[in-house]
């Protein structure tokens, strides 16, 4: 009996944005780039020191706290 074969599809939108809206993207957009280098500074510095690898919950918990 065959395999049954799988399609893989991807689909592109575009968006337009009112002024109000691209404030708000920008602001989370911002907000997430800062917490994403923030951890990867945390990561590195960890292991730089003491070869400790934190994992994405520890991460997540240091951010929060």
């Amino acid at each position: 009996m065959a395999e049954p074969t799988t399609r893989e599809r991807a689909y592109r939108l575009r968006c337009y944005p009112s002024a109000r809206q691209r404030r708000v993207l920008g602001r989370l957009f911002g907000a997430s780039r800062f917490v994403w280098n923030w951890a990867l500074a945390r990561r590195t510095s960890a292991y730089q020191a003491d070869q400790t690898r934190l994992n994405w919950i520890a991460l997540s918990r240091e951010f929060t706290a």
